[in-house]
């Protein structure tokens, strides 16, 4: 990234800007892409809303991630947490490919849905 960074430097903003989504972008999408997906598998197996599943999901690793993170990164350094959340994401992707599909009754159709 540092020589990309340095030809970039002195270019025009619009530049700038398109390299630096070129660059974001496609983490952003992988990263963005679990959430949903996760809470769709859980919210399938539970008896509980999407909605209230999400916000539950969302929230607990919301506030564990950030303080987690920040006593890491604080204890053995940055690279040490980024490998943590690659590893975290494996994990993630790992369950996500292991939770079973849904059993549907039937019930669904009749409601219309």
């Amino acid at each position: 990234m540092a020589p990309l960074l340095e030809l970039a430097a002195g270019g025009p903003q619009a530049l700038r800007i398109v390299l630096a989504l070129a660059a974001v972008a496609p983490l952003g999408l992988c990263l963005g892409v679990f959430l949903p997906l996760g809470v769709g598998a859980v919210a399938e197996l539970s008896v509980h809303s999407r909605e209230y599943v999400a916000w539950a999901v969302n929230g607990f690793f919301s506030v564990m991630g950030s303080v987690l993170s920040t006593a890491l990164a604080m204890a053995f350094g940055f690279r040490a947490v980024l490998l943590a959340a690659v590893v975290i994401y494996a994990l993630a992707v790992a369950c996500l490919t292991s939770v079973p599909a849904p059993c549907h009754t039937g019930d669904e159709d009749l409601a219309g849905g």
